[in-house]
């Protein structure tokens, strides 16, 4: 139950982060983490070069690490 509780903080911390995003980021984020897309796989799906890809992705985890420290 507690390591639910904390799953759950976690999710809707992660969510409030990804609010602030721009829609492509969100994307780019949510089909490399949750639907394990390569990089190139999302470039091309999305359109976009895999250099945005790879700074969509740095801009989002360094949000997911500054969760981690408050």
């Amino acid at each position: 139950a507690e390591h639910e509780i904390c799953i759950r903080e976690t999710l809707f911390q992660v969510h409030k982060v990804l609010e602030k995003f721009p829609a492509r980021a969100t994307q780019v984020f949510l089909l490399s983490q949750l639907d394990g897309l390569t990089y190139k796989t999302i470039a091309e799906q999305l359109q976009i070069s895999e250099a945005t890809v790879k700074r969509d992705m740095k801009l989002a985890f360094l949000a997911c690490i500054s969760l981690q420290q408050q």
